[in-house]
C-alpha cells in the first residue's frame, strides 16, 4: 500500500511538473516574447532543428522580418497556448515559418493575409486537435522557403506570377489571374502557360480555367 501511494504521489508532482512548464501567456514586448518563446522549446524538445530554431528564434522576432507582424504572431500564439498546443511540433514549426520571412519572394499581401488564415484556423480548432492549423504552417514553410506551391520527395511545382490569398469556407485559397504552372520531377518537366485558376493548398486541388499545356522528358529535345 505504501509502495502504492508513493507511486501515485510520484505520479501526481510528475504531472504538476509538465503543467508547470506550460505558459499561460508569453510577454508582450518582443525581446521578452522572443525569450520566452524560445526557451519553451528548448525545455520540451532536445531535438537538433529544436534547439536550431530557439536559437535563431529571438533575434528574428526582435529585427527581423517577423518583427513587422509582432502584433499578429502574438495573438496566434496566444491562441495556441490556449489551445494547449505542443511545443514540438507546433511551437517549434510555427517559430520556422517566421523565420522564412528574411528570405522569402511572397508579397507582403500574401504574408499578412496568411497570418489572418491562420488565426481564423487556430480559432476554430478543438483544443488537442489543431492538425489543420499545422497543416498550413507546414505549407506556408515549404512555400515560403522553396517558393514551391507543392512540394515533395519526388516532385516541385512552382508558379510565375502574383496571386491573391483568400479564405472562402473556412478554407485558405490562393487565386492566379495569370501564371506559368511548372511542375518538375527527376525525369519530366510539366508547364502550363498563362494559366488562370485556383489552388486549395489544404487538399493540394488545383482547379485550372485556361492555360497551354507543355511537355518535356528530361534527355529529349
Amino acid at each position: 500500500m505504501k509502495k502504492l501511494t508513493l507511486f501515485c504521489c510520484l505520479l501526481i508532482f510528475g504531472n504538476c511538473l509538465v503543467f508547470a512548464q506550460y505558459p499561460k501567456e508569453f510577454p508582450n514586448d518582443n525581446e521578452g516574447f522572443g525569450k520566452a518563446y524560445a526557451e519553451f522549446i528548448k525545455t520540451n524538445c532536445t531535438r537538433d532543428d529544436c534547439k536550431e530554431v530557439s536559437g535563431k528564434f529571438p533575434q528574428a522576432i526582435v529585427s527581423g522580418k517577423a518583427a513587422t507582424y509582432f502584433f499578429k504572431v502574438k495573438g496566434i500564439t496566444q491562441t495556441m497556448l490556449v489551445k494547449k498546443a505542443s511545443a514540438y511540433p507546433v511551437f517549434m514549426q510555427f517559430a520556422a515559418l517566421l523565420l522564412t520571412l528574411e528570405t522569402t519572394k511572397a508579397n507582403n499581401s500574401a504574408i499578412d493575409k496568411n497570418f489572418d488564415i491562420l488565426q481564423n484556423l487556430i480559432d476554430k480548432a478543438k483544443p488537442g486537435n489543431i492538425k489543420e492549423f499545422n497543416g498550413y504552417v507546414e505549407y506556408l514553410t515549404n512555400l515560403y522557403s522553396k517558393n514551391a506551391l507543392y512540394f515533395s520527395n519526388t516532385n516541385i511545382w512552382k508558379a510565375t506570377g502574383e496571386y491573391n490569398v483568400e479564405f472562402k469556407e473556412d478554407k485558405p485559397v490562393f487565386v492566379f489571374q495569370s501564371a506559368d504552372l511548372i511542375g518538375t520531377s527527376s525525369i519530366d518537366t510539366l508547364v502550363i502557360k498563362n494559366e488562370r485558376g485556383m489552388y486549395y493548398p489544404l487538399e493540394n486541388l488545383w482547379i485550372g480555367l485556361s492555360g497551354t499545356i507543355l511537355f518535356n522528358r528530361s534527355g529529349f529535345d
